[in-house]
């Protein structure tokens, strides 16, 4: 995670735009979220890696719907008050859809991701003790 983190360390968009890092400048992720500056490859892949090291490209290996749940869930990892409150979120997310559409099966792959936001959640969260930062 390191100084940088802010919510968007693991994501990674790699577009054709002729952007690089050195130009300081970033790319928006799902819904216009800004990301950190990218690496050029691929257009418009994205890819999210957990911090267990297991990549995930969006756009193949997840549905609409879930994509639009994992949309709601950055949001949560990074404003709820814990774990408990980030897993009440997920699972009414699944249970409301995309769109009201009605409830959602998480995959495999949503669950690995959720699991990894959960422990971001965590250390977001844990006290900090005098002398560690």
């Amino acid at each position: 995670m390191g100084a940088a983190y802010h919510g968007f360390s693991q994501w990674h968009r790699l577009p054709a735009c002729g952007l690089s890092p050195a130009r300081g400048r970033c790319h928006y992720g799902p819904s216009g979220w800004a990301l950190p500056p990218c690496r050029l490859k691929d257009a418009e892949t994205m890819i999210y890696t957990t911090q267990s090291g297991e990549s995930f490209d969006l756009e193949k290996d997840f549905s609409s719907p879930e994509r639009h749940i994992l949309q709601k869930l950055l949001i949560w990892k990074d404003m709820a008050a814990g774990v408990e409150e980030f897993r009440l979120k997920k699972r009414e997310a699944l249970q409301k859809g995309w769109g009201d559409s009605g409830p959602i099966q998480a995959s495999r792959n949503l669950e690995s991701i959720t699991r990894d936001f959960e422990v971001q959640v965590v250390l977001r969260v844990r006290p900090v003790k005098p002398g560690q930062e």
